[in-house]
């Protein structure tokens, strides 16, 4: 139960309430949807992103259609030949930004240590 806080004119309960909406949502995506809605937050255009993630706009369109039912949010309104964030798609992005570069991350490590052990495996191998 969260109670209603002010700190200087502001209220914290809603601010919660929001951030929780946010991350629940966020926390039930998949790697390719947290990645296309990191690259449409940085590039603001469908046509861009999908040419970057080697997908086709259809495809593009198809997940934000989702993240927006998701989120209960439109996410990106059309401006022209780009696409705008919304305030809510705005403050995804440090979360998601965040959560890819430490799923990025292991995956390096991860790969590191493949290599490594596969370098040891293979000249103890040609050792013995």
């Amino acid at each position: 139960m969260l109670v209603s806080v002010e700190l200087y004119g502001y209220n914290l309960k809603q601010h919660f309430i929001v951030l929780d909406t946010i991350m629940n949502g966020i926390n039930r995506l998949d790697i390719k949807q947290l990645r296309v809605l990191n690259a449409l937050l940085d590039l603001k255009s469908l046509s861009q992103v999908a040419r970057k993630m080697g997908l086709t706009q259809q495809a593009i369109s198809e997940q934000l259609r989702k993240l927006r039912d998701l989120f209960d949010d439109r996410l990106f309104i059309r401006q022209g030949n780009s696409m705008v964030p919304t305030p809510k798609a705005l403050s995804m992005q440090q979360p998601i930004s965040h959560i890819l570069k430490q799923k990025n991350q292991k995956n390096r490590t991860g790969t590191f240590l493949c290599k490594f052990f596969a370098k040891s495996i293979v000249s103890t191998t040609v050792v013995i």
